[in-house]
């Protein structure tokens, strides 16, 4: 299913899934070649900074509408409606009406509970999910143990 020249076309209302090596960045796709996405603030159209909310923290991000190509910014790209199957998914066209009428806004973003995925997952499904987080919950929460283990002695002082 690989949309990045090779495969079939995108639909509006398509949930595209962007690599971006150790995650993917997801938009949806609204038509004549674009997609609606959530985007670091200062990023750009690739949207790449976000994963600079890592630390758990509350950030600000954008919902842009921009080229699928910009977005993919030379990386690979799929349509993934992987939800399809297990929810029911309202109309395509209502998806994208309310993706473009969020375009220009700012919205709170965190890695864990408000990221890409989650935002495309509500315009799409209703509900906000991401499955990226909750398949490496565990490892975020052993990693943010040790890192709170190491810096507790100087909040102690």
């Amino acid at each position: 299913m690989d949309s990045n020249g090779f495969g079939p076309q995108p639909k509006a209302g398509d949930l595209i899934e962007f690599s971006r090596g150790p995650y993917e960045h997801w938009g949806v796709y609204v038509g004549d070649d674009h997609v609606v996405h959530l985007s670091d603030v200062d990023a750009g159209s690739s949207g790449i900074n976000l994963m600079g909310s890592a630390s758990g923290r509350n950030t600000r991000a954008v919902v842009r509408k921009d080229l699928l190509s910009n977005v993919a910014n030379g990386g690979s790209y799929r349509i993934n409606n992987k939800y399809v199957k297990k929810m029911q998914r309202p109309c395509a066209k209502d998806a994208v009406q309310r993706a473009e009428a969020l375009v220009g806004k700012e919205m709170p973003y965190n890695v864990t509970s408000q990221n890409c995925e989650h935002f495309v997952t509500k315009l799409c499904y209703g509900v906000p999910m991401s499955e990226q987080v909750e398949e490496n919950a565990p490892a975020l929460f052993l990693i943010a143990g040790a890192v709170l283990r190491l810096l507790a002695p100087f909040f102690s002082r």
